[in-house]
């Protein structure tokens, strides 16, 4: 009997410490199973993305100054960089050859335009006569006077024409606007059809860049639903900054084949300080709320990036769609929320569904 006893008393014995040993070994097991990593948070914040395009300052408007007679020049009345109104003086031509000829054809009106009167004269008292005079007479006079009329008409046409080519010996501003310097001096002859000079409307500049489809076609959308957040700006090679924000002017028709760019124009008020010509440097600023993550948290799948999601101590696959990097950060557009916790160092020790701790 007390061997029996015994007996049963190891066994109970032995049973007990199986047990904590068991439990032990599954408390160290689970502790194993977790993996140390880094966390971080995924935060909305307030990003400024820039791009930068290189190009030339192009005039508001620019009109060419070009000679519609072949004549001397006398005088020229501006300097190069002058401001010049529309309708003021800027060359002289020698006028005196469309002078005499406009003075040849006048006396030539006058007397055509004698005989003319004269014509007419008869005509009306031939008319009077009635069946006095025979038909054959009346349709002479009535000839007669038909050629002198036609005769009017053309020299009359002659003499404005002379006045207009008088009038063009003085070469006018055809707009205001800066005028730049010509190549021609006094006494030298300028021909129909040369360029003189050009004037530019430099009140307002603009500029011409080729820009990305996707970047375009997300710029039209935010005109359109009023959400723009684009801040358009210029700063020179030296690193200076233009103080005036510019404004969309067009947006061009058609995209290049080879480059995916489209041609987009911007116009920028002027404050004396740029010139037509000059390098400038077009910022294309964005503005807006956006969802960051450290750039070290994103993993490459086969199904493209992704991250670690961690939520109840459980480290979950998620892929994302990414955005703009910015320095050591970037942007997710889809796949996360602020707040999300996300790990951010220790990917390559987990799997999807791992079980993860802070570590530290």
């Amino acid at each position: 009997m007390k061997i029996r006893l015994v007996s049963l008393l190891l066994a109970s014995v032995f049973i007990s410490a199986c047990e904590t040993s068991n439990t032990s070994d599954a408390k160290l097991s689970q502790t194993t199973a977790t993996v140390a990593v880094d966390l971080a948070n995924a935060a909305q914040q307030q990003l400024t993305f820039e791009e930068v395009y290189t190009t030339t300052v192009l005039a508001n408007e620019e009109v060419r100054v070009i000679s519609r007679v072949t004549s001397t020049l006398l005088d020229k009345h501006f300097q190069a960089g002058d401001v010049v109104e529309q309708g003021q003086l800027l060359f002289s031509l020698d006028p005196l050859e469309f002078e005499l000829n406009l003075a040849s054809l006048q006396a030539n009106l006058v007397n055509v335009s004698a005989k003319y009167n004269s014509a007419l004269k008869s005509l009306q008292r031939a008319k009077q006569l009635g069946d006095a005079i025979s038909k054959q007479e009346l349709e002479d006079i009535e000839t007669k006077f038909l050629v002198n009329q036609a005769s009017l008409k053309a020299i009359a046409k002659q003499v404005d024409d002379a006045e207009l080519l008088l009038s063009r010996t003085e070469i006018k501003a055809t707009r205001s606007g800066r005028i730049s310097q010509t190549q021609f001096s006094p006494g030298d002859t300028v021909g129909v059809g040369q360029v003189l000079a050009s004037i530019v409307d430099d009140s307002n500049f603009k500029v011409t860049v080729s820009i990305d489809e996707k970047t375009v076609l997300k710029a039209i959308q935010q005109y359109r639903d009023g959400s723009s957040q684009f801040e358009v700006l210029a700063r020179f090679l030296d690193g200076s900054k233009y103080p005036l924000a510019g404004e969309l002017d067009f947006i061009d028709n058609q995209i290049n084949p080879a480059t995916g760019a489209l041609a987009v124009g911007f116009k920028f008020a002027n404050d004396d300080s740029v010139f037509v010509g000059q390098f400038v440097e077009v910022v294309l600023r964005e503005m807006k709320q956006a969802i960051v993550i450290p750039s070290r948290a994103l993993v490459q799948t086969a199904n493209g990036p992704a991250v670690y999601k961690v939520s109840g101590g459980k480290a979950k696959l998620q892929s994302v769609e990414l955005g703009f990097q910015l320095g050591n950060q970037t942007e997710v557009l889809t796949g996360l929320e602020d707040g999300n916790v996300v790990v951010s160092r220790g990917q390559q020790k987990l799997s999807d569904g791992s079980l993860v701790r802070q570590r530290g």
